[in-house]
């Protein structure tokens, strides 16, 4: 499955680019006002806009709705308001993670 984790905005603007759409011929096929269109490219919503429209943007482009970064984390933050002790464990598993990805130190190399 093809992802994105770009901010939907600009990953709207770079399918729009890609597929030769204006603002204009875009708003008219989603059935979205040039104005929303407008301002979801160029971030001056507050957020994201709804799943609905990222579904209907998605299935224009020929994309599950999960290309979009927004969506796969709206899926995630429903998971863990179903199951809310999952929190403790991402919290608990991200920290191992995060402890695995930081660069050795300068001292290590010098004992090399």
């Amino acid at each position: 499955m093809k992802i994105t984790y770009k901010d939907f905005g600009e990953a709207l603007d770079e399918l729009r680019v890609e597929y030769d759409y204006s603002y204009d011929r875009l708003s008219l096929k989603l059935g979205i006002a040039n104005s929303y269109v407008y301002h979801m490219i160029n971030r001056r919503t507050k957020s994201a806009p709804s799943n609905e429209i990222i579904e209907k943007v998605a299935n224009f482009f020929g994309l599950e709705p999960e290309y979009f970064y927004e969506y796969r984390l709206r899926k995630l933050l429903d998971i863990i308001n179903e199951n809310r002790e999952y929190v403790d464990y991402c919290i608990k598993e991200f920290s191992k993670w995060a402890k695995k990805e930081q660069p050795k130190s300068d001292s290590a190399d010098k004992i090399a």
